[in-house]
């Protein structure tokens, strides 16, 4: 075989094996990584069940819309744009905006976990004088703390937009408002990509997933 095209060796996380006990920070740290991906799958099913409400919503608002925009005037002026079928709904959206508040939350004390262990990994090697190394592949305990932190304030700029979409969808009194508010939902324009992506090698520097 040539020897310019001998098979390489990809290196993966070394805290991956499956005999491997980790303590420590370092046991922490994955576990912390763990979290954050669980909660994220927790808000990617309350979004979902949003969607569901908001679709109902939507039913019920664009009825009422196109039968104002045939009805005349009079008929308009004594119509209800509020029936109490979407009582319900717009409670399950508010529930669902707590139990989405809670995961933000969560984010949160991640980020500040994350915090709290660069802090010790610090102190610890400048007590022992020691280059500040990777605790798992090239990740440094600080682009932990980066990452937990961007993607924190990415679903902490949505929850916001959830809350004014929540507060605002069943009073909306034309179409193109009722779909504006159902397409925000639903693209979470807040929640970037490489958002998405940070999550994700955070996963492969710490093992979680193949490499």
């Amino acid at each position: 075989m040539d020897k310019d095209f001998l098979p390489v060796e990809i290196r993966c996380s070394p805290e991956k094996g499956k005999n491997m006990n980790l303590t420590g920070s370092p046991r922490k740290l994955k576990d912390t990584a763990a979290d954050v991906f669980n909660t994220l799958h927790r808000w990617t099913d309350l979004n979902k069940d949003g969607r569901n409400a908001m679709n109902e919503i939507a039913n019920i608002k664009l009825d009422i819309i196109l039968s104002k925009e045939a009805a005349s005037e009079e008929t308009v002026s004594h119509s209800n744009s509020f029936p109490t079928s979407l009582e319900p709904l717009c409670q399950q959206l508010a529930e669902i905006y707590k139990k989405m508040e809670k995961c933000v939350n969560k984010l949160e004390g991640f980020a500040q976990i994350m915090e709290n262990l660069h802090q010790l990994e610090s102190y610890r090697n400048s007590k022992s004088e020691e280059t500040l190394s990777p605790m798992f592949l090239t990740w440094h305990t600080a682009h932990f703390v980066e990452a937990t932190q961007e993607v924190f304030k990415s679903y902490k700029k949505e929850l916001s937009l959830k809350k004014m979409i929540i507060e605002n969808v069943c009073h909306a009194t034309d179409r193109n408002t009722m779909m504006f508010y159902i397409a925000a939902w639903i693209h979470q324009p807040y929640i970037t990509d490489n958002a998405t992506l940070l999550v994700e090698s955070m996963l492969t520097e710490t093992g979680h997933r193949g490499c």
